[in-house]
């Protein structure tokens, strides 16, 4: 994927989360584990597509963000998510992918603390 279509790809992802908020204020909390979830993939994505371009200093938006900072916002959410996560589920059991979501955002959290020193 090049750079180009990763930031078509995110802004339409931009789009459809936007849109799902939208959805997730109709619901009640019974449903409330499978938002956090999609909450937590739509991050997760949006590592997966921008993370190989961390170091372009290209903007991916009209305001002049970059990946790198989109990256780190996504991971800073992962961790929340996953944390409340993990507090509203009575059995404190986490769905399979929710720690791999988890531990991915801290390595790039990591990383990008690494390289900032």
């Amino acid at each position: 994927m090049t750079f180009s279509q990763a930031v078509r790809v995110y802004q339409q992802g931009l789009s459809w989360y936007a849109s799902f908020f939208q959805y997730t204020n109709l619901c009640g909390n019974r449903h409330m584990p499978l938002i956090l979830f999609v909450h937590t993939y739509y991050h997760f994505c949006v590592l997966c597509i921008l993370t190989p371009y961390i170091l372009h200093k290209a903007p991916i938006a009209i305001d002049g963000t970059l990946p790198e900072m989109v990256c780190k916002q996504a991971a800073g959410s992962i961790r929340e998510l996953v944390k409340y996560y993990s507090q509203f589920c009575s059995n404190g059991k986490l769905l399979d992918f929710m720690p791999l979501f988890k531990t991915a955002a801290l390595s790039l959290l990591e990383i990008g603390e690494a390289k900032t020193c």
